[in-house]
């Protein structure tokens, strides 16, 4: 190479050198330099906000330290480790701060992680002194205001003490007897809120010479803790069998709703996420006759297994919750639509029958069949039924309609065209009604467990 070569190289070079320099490509992101600014203000912002914290508790604790005594050695000691985690996030900050003079890209990594561990340490600290600080003003008011608060405490004690488990939990009460699978469950939580209520009882019981010595004007230190933590008992007692009793009635309703979420489509365009039908069926008693069918359509994120595989579960049902299972019990291995609520061969049940070898529905089902399958859908025959039930004994997937009968969108659009049928009330389209051998259907072998699926 010529020296005049070698000189227009080095003169490139620098050239090169001197634009990334000006246009800042060897530097560290700007959002990430913006980000150091922002935890520098608010670490000295949180590290102000603690001390006036621990001045508050040090100064309540000083002017009822017999109030405090049981919680006072506990509050210095977790102020202490807060103080210590401020120390460390201020250390962390003088390595940012370094980051941020000598600005280089490639230093990105460690400014994000030294970000989040500052973030995480004064936040936490703050959190803790906050929440002694919000502690023990309340203990404060709750000695200012002492004879109000009792009356509050006879009021949560009334409440309580009228309350009736049974009464207030009445989906729940009823499902024991109808679902015998969830009798035992449903009567542990039941029995649950029961004793809950009576640790309400008790406390209020055992605060019963402290209140007699409050009106008396005789009740003196420690005594005033015992009876505040009476009072808290009593009124988490309360909260708790009223919440309890409507969560419980909550968990038990779902025993009677059916759900299926069908995969209508896939799109890779706006970040991988699924178009889904929701059908539920909700059941007024557990013989699921009479039941309500309702839908709905939307995009979610994808979260059906491998997105490669998607195309393959277009058109078939991704879960399942059948009516007698929470809502935590769910299944999620690919099935085809309707197949989960039909009944071995030669068997009835609240949804249809078998008759000639074809599955034949209830007239009030004919909607949650249309909704899973499609007004058109071709008929479920026994070849189906069985060739769904031996691929499901194998651990295979068994999809009823052997084309693709959806397609995945990588433009963004309206996917018009995708998974018609099911769209537009029909089952699967000209190409899957065309198709396959007598049990038209394919198989894909899978492991007995699909990583991740529907997870």
């Amino acid at each position: 190479m010529s020296r005049k070569t070698l000189g227009l190289v080095a003169i490139f070079i620098l050239l090169l050198m001197a634009f990334v320099a000006t246009a800042g490509l060897d530097s560290l992101p700007r959002e990430l330099q913006t980000s150091i600014t922002s935890t520098i203000t608010s670490v000295e912002s949180g590290g102000s906000q603690f001390q006036q914290n621990r001045a508050a508790i040090t100064n309540a604790v000083s002017s009822e330290p017999v109030l405090f005594e049981q919680r006072s050695a506990a509050w210095r000691q977790k102020l202490a480790q807060d103080e210590i985690a401020f120390d460390k996030a201020a250390s962390e900050l003088v390595a940012l701060k370094k980051f941020k003079e000598v600005n280089r890209r490639e230093d990105r990594d460690a400014v994000v992680a030294g970000v989040a561990r500052v973030n995480g340490l004064r936040s936490s600290a703050l959190a803790d002194s906050k929440e002694i600080r919000t502690e023990a003003e309340r203990w404060l008011r709750f000695k200012q205001d002492l004879p109000q608060h009792l009356q509050t405490m006879q009021a949560q004690y009334d409440e309580l003490h009228s309350f009736d488990v049974a009464s207030a939990a009445p989906v729940a009460l009823k499902a024991t007897t109808e679902w015998p699978a969830k009798r035992t469950d449903l009567e542990t939580r039941l029995s649950g809120l029961t004793a809950r209520k009576t640790q309400g009882e008790e406390a209020w019981a055992a605060t019963t010479a402290l209140r007699e010595k409050q009106r008396a004007g005789t009740l003196v230190g420690s005594e005033y803790s015992a009876l505040f933590t009476g009072a808290d008992q009593l009124s988490q007692s309360v909260r708790e069998v009223k919440e309890g009793s409507q969560s419980l009635n909550s968990l038990a309703g779902q025993l009677y709703e059916s759900t299926d979420k069908l995969l209508l489509g896939v799109d890779e365009q706006n970040g991988k996420r699924q178009q889904v039908r929701l059908v539920r069926t909700k059941h007024p008693d557990a013989t699921l006759a009479n039941g309500t069918v309702t839908q709905e359509e939307r995009w979610e994120p994808f979260n059906s297994g491998r997105f490669e595989d998607a195309d393959e579960r277009i058109g078939m049902v991704i879960e399942r919750k059948p009516a007698g299972k929470y809502d935590s019990e769910v299944e999620r291995t690919a099935q085809p639509p309707a197949f989960g609520y039909m009944a071995a061969p030669g068997q009835s049940n609240a949804y249809g029958s078998w008759s000639g070898g074809v599955w034949n529905w209830l007239p009030q089902y004919l909607v949650l069949s249309h909704l899973l399958q499609g007004r058109s859908g071709m008929p479920v025959t026994l070849g189906h039924y069985d060739a769904w039930d031996n691929a499901r004994r194998r651990g295979e997937i068994y999809n009823r309609y052997p084309g693709r009968i959806g397609r995945r969108s990588s433009t963004g659009g309206s996917l018009r065209g995708m998974f018609e049928g099911l769209r537009n009330g029909s089952a699967g389209g000209a190409e899957s009604r065309s198709r396959g051998p007598s049990s038209e259907g394919w198989y894909r072998e899978r492991p007995k467990r699909e990583p991740g699926f529907g997870e």
